[in-house]
């Protein structure tokens, strides 16, 4: 079993080493308009100023590591599982 998974089951809802919750909305779910909600991490601290020092055309590349991550799903655990899956798969800060 994948170890963020592993962790995700053993221990309930966990954030991604290395990332921190950021928002969460789920203003469309609780009116009908949509089945799916929206979880979004950033780095934590250290990281997000690595980021934020980074050059500008460097931060616009394809290559960079992102700052934020998001995950939907029709619960908050659902969307905050996706959200540390797509935190798992993402690049460090150079």
């Amino acid at each position: 079993m994948n170890k963020l998974i592993e962790t995700y089951v053993e221990g309930g809802v966990r954030i991604q080493d290395g990332w921190c919750f950021y928002s969460a909305d789920f203003s469309y779910t609780t009116r009908g308009k949509s089945d799916l909600g929206e979880v979004t991490l950033i780095r934590e601290r250290s990281e997000a100023e690595k980021w934020y020092n980074l050059h500008p055309d460097v931060k616009c590349s394809d290559n960079c590591s992102p700052l934020f991550v998001s995950g939907e799903g029709s619960t908050l655990e659902e969307a905050i599982f996706n959200a540390n899956l797509a935190a798992a798969k993402s690049k460090d800060v150079i």
